[in-house]
């Protein structure tokens, strides 16, 4: 984990742009932010770099301004890498319970990353919503998860999203009568820089918090996954992660 490192970049008033996840729970997240306002050091996560892309923009306005489609009512997002944990040495970052892996904090969070840019914008009002009802179920493969499965119920929004991630590809697929339309956009790269050079441009005026990425929007995201491992029993896991790794020592 990115804790004890983070904190200590904070406390020397380092700005910093920080690799998924902070840290596995709320607290520790709460902890950074805290020391983030009172350092007066920019704090960002990487792991939402896709919000930074002009593409997301141009969504928002398709979706939220223009609402070509309407008020949304539901949406899927899958996402799916071919890497079964049973084929990968057991001290795999990405197979090793001791070192927090696991599909959901792996990948599964950028699924939950679009249903909320879909569904909710990225205006800081949305935060204020009712938070989702989830329901989840998980997939194991030597105490790692490797299939996660989320509905999560937007009641105040009359809405809901169906977010799934897995280690292991298959894709079922059949015939049907749509017409599906298709926005087109070019992108320069791997898009990363996009993040980069906004995350520059906040320190350089001396902001403490992205515009794109608020804090209030890391807790929510952190608050949904730790609900979500914690009904999937991953507690009593995570608790001799840390214990091995010193995580928070």
């Amino acid at each position: 984990m990115h804790f004890k490192i983070a904190l200590n970049a904070i406390n020397a008033r380092i700005n910093l742009l920080c690799e998924k996840p902070f840290a596995l729970n709320v607290d520790p997240n709460r902890i950074l932010i805290e020391a983030s306002r009172k350092m007066g050091a920019l704090l960002v996560e990487a792991s939402i770099w896709t919000r930074f892309f002009p593409a997301i923009t141009e969504l928002q306005s398709i979706l939220h301004e223009k609402k070509v489609i309407g008020d949304i009512s539901r949406v899927f997002v899958d996402f799916v890498l071919e890497m079964s944990l049973s084929k990968l040495p057991p001290a795999s970052r990405s197979a090793d319970p001791a070192l927090v892996a696991g599909v959901l904090l792996d990948i599964g969070v950028y699924t939950l990353t679009w249903a909320d840019i879909i569904l909710k914008g990225c205006l800081p009002e949305f935060e204020k919503c009712q938070k989702p009802e989830a329901l989840s179920s998980m997939s194991f493969c030597n105490g790692t998860d490797e299939i996660t499965s989320i509905i999560m119920n937007y009641r105040d929004m009359n809405a809901e999203a169906i977010c799934t991630s897995s280690y292991c590809y298959s894709s079922i697929g059949g015939i049907a009568g749509s017409n599906p339309e298709y926005l087109a956009i070019w992108k320069l790269g791997k898009g990363f820089f996009y993040e980069q050079d906004d995350v520059g441009e906040d320190a350089m005026a001396g902001r403490t918090e992205s515009g794109i990425v608020l804090w209030q929007k890391m807790e929510n995201t952190m608050v949904l996954v730790e609900s979500i491992r914690f009904a999937n029993g991953l507690n009593a896991i995570d608790c001799r992660a840390l214990a091995r790794t010193n995580a928070y020592a």
